[in-house]
């Protein structure tokens, strides 16, 4: 999955943070999950100008876990979230967000 989302999504992976790792190195188990971090500064730079505090929100951010019964679960907040979130006209994420939103 993080070696094709580049493919599927028109920005550049900027971090994958292996959470599973993390919780081994801590002596924790964890089910496999990964937050696959991407941007697109075309995209998300006019977005931080509209609004500063989107900021926060980007770059974007994608939950990929295992739920330990054969099912694999991807989680992400969609364009129409990021702007209900923060004071963009609507539709302004829609080209941040597409691949989150189709």
């Amino acid at each position: 999955m993080k070696d094709r989302l580049p493919l599927v999504v028109p920005a550049r992976k900027a971090q994958n943070s292996d959470h599973a790792e993390a919780a081994r190195n801590a002596g924790l188990a964890m089910p496999p999950t990964q937050m696959l971090v991407y941007g697109n500064a075309k995209r998300g730079t006019p977005l931080m100008l509209a609004a500063p505090g989107v900021a926060l929100d980007l770059p974007l951010r994608v939950l990929v876990r295992d739920d330990c019964q054969g099912g694999t679960w991807v989680s992400f907040h969609t364009a129409a979230e990021l702007e209900s979130a923060h004071p963009l006209p609507a539709g302004r994420a829609a080209g941040c967000g597409a691949a989150a939103d189709s």
